[in-house]
């Protein structure tokens, strides 16, 4: 559960970090189907905007990209994409423009719908990328998005309470951090608590299909809440709150969807339970424990007991409180989201997701016990995220020192994903709700070997792999899955949690700690390095990101693993000692001395007998490489290796145990300096050369070569003379039809990896005419018709000199 408090947000005092750059007029039409009209949105610009307006906003990123959206022409993009008419393009806060293909996804009953059509939902995928998806929706209060990228969660918010034009989207990362309270979670009794932990300590490593549970949400406001989302009315509409509501049932039932198969959705008289007058409501506004025990008598008195799977309140104090396995039973609900200010990344995912997360029978995740971490907030049996944790069970933000980020990420521990399909699987949530099969089937996740030995204080990485039936985009995850005492993130024990949780990729190998801080040099909180003997244990999780259609056929499926990587302090930390030097330079083609403290690694239980070395560099486009130096040398210590024809500033050399999990990279960066680069040298023949019509020839260019030392050919393209179109391809030999009578010039050029493009090479092919035979004997074969003739005037000539 989250706490109430008021939000202290630091605001980003540069506009420049918050206005990225003027988009030009949209200009607004109605396309053909499929295709995508101008975008209903122009970026502000500077003269647009006052210090004064950006501090009157309810939501502030310390970075955000602000703009404007035509409301006339959202609403007719909108509208098409309702007849799968059209596309619709959104601005990100790093600057680019995503174009989405949107699907209708209701959060509201039919019943509810029909009564407020000027709220609608729909969920996204972006076009070209179906690992970026996004829930959004539209209503009397403007547009609202939460959008899922591989760099981060991404919000789309308007900027004003009411304001239907000025929007931002920011990153979640962006946010400041905030100062919060712990909340409270009201346990089962003892007996029910046994049960529920035995049944997710039986699922653990379970894998979901795509089956979709439905759960009737019923959820109520206080009056408070009510005229904070409508301060302009006296007595504020239920549309306008509505509205609100949809937004964040529809931000928390993307997240529920992809993860757990989960779909909530608002009950038909929904509105009834909108409480628009603080003095007229039922709540404590100020008071989640009172609001807590009285919202269940006060939903079943609204709107009947039988009406409705999950409830919930929000108001804009009391903090967070809710029941701890509570869905489909007679408490149902008992669960209360509070915030000041009740908008936002902060309370959809931090708060009200969280909240329903322990309805859904999940603990909390966090191993920390500073700050608000303390007080018995802490959860032994579930405790799998070192410090404050990262994921939405956990306490990000509120721990003091042992904050390993500011917000929760909007993903579950896979902690929380047992506790919660154990809940709704086999326990009382399986009670209630709405099953549909979907057909999708669960992907399927192998983690790799486990048993394998590393040198205590070394970097490693794992690598899984997943397959799907259904050919889904997947992503992946590892986490760290051990149990220990309680403490800070990065002090040494032989069992407490070591690694934080990151958000799913699509890479299925992880670095631990990350590549970014191996090279540094410098630890972070929540990626410390195991200095003892002891086992880790890891889950590597797979997703197929699918979310439930319109009608409800379709839900996400995820699949997992478990792996044991095994700690020894025999040996370690293994150290790449050089190159080392400060400013060091070296030329592409010399040879470079390496060496590394083997520190008992090359005995058992290490026993790694040999090494690969690696140059890590960055190009000038300030891209990341790697290029393998040597493999397999003998892990003694020291080798000498031949630097490739590459430029860097940024250059380490890496050596990871061949057969091992491993590695480590040298001290300090190096600048490798490459000659210029020269073209390659194109080589061309042609077989057979000549022949008739219908010619069959080879054109080969395998002599070809690259004059710089580490470089090569990438491509050919191959130009037949004859007209035909050129042909471009990695092979360097082709083959051709000629069909015409004449003389050709073939050409080739090569083109290295580099860029860089050779002159043409040539070679000629002749397609001639057969010479025609008339005549036979001999067994020289037939003579020309030619000869025949010379041989008769010659014979002729000899008769009448006869004669």
């Amino acid at each position: 559960m989250k706490p109430n408090s008021t939000l202290h947000c630091a605001m980003a005092r540069r506009l420049g970090a918050l206005l990225i750059r003027v988009a030009p007029l949209a200009v607004i039409g109605w396309p053909g189907p499929g295709l995508a009209s101008a975008p209903a949105w122009t970026d502000l610009s500077l003269r647009d905007t006052s210090s004064s307006l950006l501090q009157a906003r309810p939501i502030q990123p310390e970075r955000a990209r602000l703009f404007r959206f035509d409301s006339n022409a959202l609403q007719a993009q909108l509208a098409a994409a309702d007849q799968g008419r059209d596309t619709i393009s959104l601005p990100m806060p790093d600057g680019r423009t995503l174009t989405f293909q949107l699907q209708r996804s209701d959060v509201m009953s039919p019943g509810l719908a029909a009564r407020y059509p000027q709220i609608r939902t729909w969920r996204g995928t972006a076009v070209g990328d179906p690992q970026i998806s996004g829930r959004f929706d539209y209503g009397p209060r403007g547009f609202h998005g939460l959008v899922s990228t591989p760099q981060g969660s991404v919000y789309i918010d308007p900027l004003l309470r009411g304001d239907v034009e000025r929007h931002q989207s920011y990153f979640v990362r962006d946010m400041p951090a905030r100062r919060r309270v712990a909340d409270t979670v009201l346990s089962p009794s003892a007996i029910a608590r046994r049960d529920a932990l035995a049944a997710a300590s039986a699922n653990k490593g379970v894998s979901i299909s795509g089956d979709l549970r439905t759960y009737r949400l019923a959820l109520a406001t206080t009056g408070e809440y009510a005229q904070f989302h409508d301060p302009n009315n006296a007595t504020p509409d239920k549309a306008v709150v509505l509205a609100e509501l949809v937004n964040v049932v529809n931000r928390v039932t993307g997240v529920y969807e992809r993860e757990l198969g989960i779909r909530l959705q608002l009950i038909d008289n929904n509105d009834e339970l909108i409480f628009t007058n603080p003095l007229l409501d039922p709540y404590v506004n100020e008071d989640g424990t009172s609001m807590v025990t009285t919202n269940t008598a006060t939903l079943n008195m609204r709107v009947g007991e039988a009406a409705y799977d999950i409830g919930h309140v929000v108001s804009t104090g009391g903090g967070g409180v809710a029941g701890l396995g509570v869905v489909c039973s007679s408490d149902k609900g008992a669960g209360v989201t509070g915030l000041s200010a009740p908008v936002g990344d902060p309370f959809y995912i931090d708060y009200v997701a969280h909240e329903m997360g322990h309805q859904f029978g999940a603990n909390h995740t966090f191993n920390s016990e500073a700050g608000a971490c303390g007080g018995g907030n802490r959860n032994a049996d579930t405790a799998y995220e070192p410090g404050s944790g990262s994921t939405i069970m956990a306490y990000a933000g509120i721990c003091g020192v042992d904050n390993i980020a500011n917000q929760s990420d909007a993903f579950f521990h896979s902690a929380s994903f047992d506790e919660i399909v154990a809940y709704t699987r086999t326990n009382t949530g399986n009670s209630c709700g709405v099953l549909t099969t979907t057909g999708n089937r669960a992907p399927v996740a192998d983690a790799g070997p486990s048993g394998l030995t590393i040198p205590k204080q070394t970097p490693f990485e794992l690598t899984g792999s997943g397959t799907d039936a259904d050919g889904d985009v997947l992503r992946y995850q590892w986490e760290q899955f051990d149990l220990g005492a309680a403490g800070a993130p990065n002090a040494p024990d032989a069992t407490a949690p070591l690694f934080r949780s990151f958000a799913p990729s699509t890479s299925p190998t992880r670095t631990f700690p990350q590549m970014a801080d191996v090279l540094l040099g410098t630890p972070r909180l929540g990626e410390s390095l195991p200095d003892v003997a002891r086992d880790l244990n890891f889950r590597f999780v797979v997703r197929d990101g699918r979310a439930a259609n319109a009608d409800g056929t379709d839900a996400g499926g995820v699949g997992s693993a478990d792996r044991v990587v095994k700690v020894t302090d025999l040996a370690g930390p293994f150290r790449v000692l050089t190159p080392a030097e400060v400013g060091a330079r070296f030329n592409a083609g010399a040879t470079l001395p390496v060496s590394w403290d083997v520190a008992g690694t090359t005995a058992t239980p290490v026993s790694c007998a040999s090494v690969d070395l690696v140059l890590l560099g960055v190009d000038s486009a300030g891209s990341r490489f790697s290029r393998v130096l040597r493999s397999a040398t003998p892990n003694d210590g020291a080798d000498s290796v031949e630097l490739p024809n590459l430029a860097t500033t940024q250059g380490r050399v890496l050596a990871r145990c061949s057969t091992g999990l491993f590695f480590n990279v040298s001290p300090v960066d190096f600048t490798l300096v490459a000659p210029p680069n020269r073209a390659p040298l194109a080589a061309l023949s042609a077989t057979p050369a000549s022949g008739a019509p219908e010619l069959n020839v080879t054109l080969d260019a395998s002599a070809s070569g690259d004059p710089d030392l580490g470089d090569g050919i990438a491509r050919y393209r191959f130009d037949f003379g004859d007209g035909s179109a050129a042909v471009e391809q990695a092979s360097p030999r082709i083959s051709h039809r000629y069909t015409a009578l004449g003389t050709y010039t073939a050409s080739v050029v090569a083109t290295d990896r580099n860029g860089v493009i050779s002159t043409p090479a040539t070679a000629t092919v002749t397609v001639a005419t057969p010479s025609t035979n008339s005549g036979g004997g001999g067994g020289g074969g037939a003579i020309g018709g030619g000869l025949l003739l010379m041989l008769a005037g010659a014979a002729a000539v000899r008769r009448r000199a006869r004669g």
